[in-house]
């Protein structure tokens, strides 16, 4: 993603780069850390706290392990926009990529900078953004080596059904095996029949 202030073309800022995990520049969402629920929280913690009443947090459910589901709100618009990420736990690296997109609109905004071409402002004056990182918090945390034993036993007995997948690097699903991104009302009948 490029930022640039608004009508200065010469002020393009380059897409983010890879720093090392203790990123010197005090970004609230770490840069190489292996992900889990734990990891999540306290990047939206940190994002709350740099931004403030910019970033409005909620828990807006629980995990089957009992993980809090945080949303993120952004903008003040009439438009309404939903951005979910992490439904499966082996892409998790999905949750991060939302974070640092919250953090560079909310950076753009400040310097008063542009997001795909369009003035940051704009975007959070014309919608208000929900983002829901970490959908399914418990695959995560199974697959990145966070989850209590008892949970990684169900999920194994679970898993032994499927011996082509590799476990825990492969699973998809939530800690009851339900994948969540299945569960939309969208036809999945004819998808499960096309798999």
């Amino acid at each position: 993603m490029r930022i640039r202030k608004q009508n200065d073309p010469g002020s393009e800022i380059p897409p983010r780069q890879a720093a090392p995990s203790s990123r010197s520049c005090g970004s609230p969402v770490p840069d190489g850390a292996s992900w889990s629920s734990e990891v999540n929280e306290r990047s939206l913690r940190s994002l709350v706290g740099r931004f403030g009443g910019r970033v409005v947090p909620e828990i807006i459910g629980h995990s089957v392990c009992g993980t809090p589901l945080t949303a993120l709100s952004v903008g003040t618009g009439p438009r309404r926009l939903l951005v979910t990420a992490a439904h499966h736990a082996n892409e998790w690296i999905t949750a991060p990529a939302v974070l640092v997109f919250v953090e560079d609109l909310l950076l753009a905004d400040e310097s008063g900078g542009s997001v795909g071409g369009v003035p940051a402002h704009d975007i959070l004056s014309g919608s208000r953004i929900t983002f829901v990182p970490l959908v399914n918090p418990d695959g995560v945390d199974l697959v990145n080596g966070a989850l209590p034993s008892a949970g990684v036993a169900q999920a194994s007995a679970i898993a032994e059904n499927w011996p082509e997948i590799p476990f825990p690097s492969g699973w998809k699903a939530n800690i009851r095996g339900v994948d969540l991104n299945l569960q939309y009302p969208a036809l999945w009948e004819t998808a499960r029949e096309n798999k």
